[in-house]
């Protein structure tokens, strides 16, 4: 059964491809991004998916071999099997907030469309997706990054919420996208401490717009 309510507030977590099947630790940039998160308040969590305990710990992986094994996650996620034996652990990791912000890099996206989540996970999550790269948009609460020189998104997004100077491969190194993911955080966790209305709106983008027209809301029910 998917654990839906938590109580420590805001927590953050990593959803990309696996580039090395050996290890879900979190790249030097992504623990770097971690680090700056914490510092904010929020709880991350320290592994990569698909957040599997006792596995080796990071080392390096040539830029082939990586992107043959995101290929294959990919592929992999599209699988029938796939969401009954990943979404349990995905629920767990994010069951112990209130409300997740999901760090979808890559082919993350389209891991996030298969596992299949239900309608009550989905109000807990909203998700930055950096290089998103996924067959659709999944029906949850977005903000969609894409690189100007990243050609893989640009295949499958060509409308993004916003766009920043630099590649594929490195979006964590962008000092603009974390201002922006940092900006979200802050803005989710100030939606987390205000009672929202009866019928409150959560509404996808709305974290780019200027504070004056910002309208999100997350779920407290």
């Amino acid at each position: 059964m998917e654990r839906v309510m938590g109580t420590a507030g805001l927590g953050a977590i990593f959803l990309t491809g696996q580039s090395d099947k050996r290890s879900c630790s979190l790249i030097p940039a992504q623990e770097q991004t971690a680090e700056a998160l914490r510092k904010l308040g929020l709880d991350v969590y320290p592994l990569n998916f698909p957040y599997q305990e006792q596995m080796a710990p990071y080392q390096k992986v040539p830029i082939i071999r990586a992107s043959i094994a995101n290929l294959h996650m990919y592929l992999q996620s599209r699988q029938e099997e796939f969401a009954s034996k990943h979404r349990p652990q995905f629920c767990e990791r994010i069951s112990q907030h209130t409300f997740t912000l999901v760090l979808a890099g890559s082919c993350g996206l389209e891991i996030i469309n298969n596992l299949c989540l239900s309608d009550e996970i989905k109000k807990k999550l909203h998700i930055f997706a950096y290089g998103p790269v996924a067959r659709k948009q999944p029906d949850i609460s977005c903000t969609l990054v894409q690189g100007r020189r990243d050609w893989l998104s640009k295949y499958f997004f060509s409308q993004v919420d916003l766009i920043v100077d630099c590649g594929h491969m490195d979006y964590l190194q962008s000092p603009e996208v974390l201002r922006v993911l940092k900006e979200t955080a802050l803005h989710l966790q100030e939606e987390i401490n205000t009672p929202a209305p009866k019928g409150g709106v959560s509404t996808q983008n709305a974290l780019l717009l200027p504070r004056s027209q910002q309208n999100i809301r997350v779920n407290q029910e």
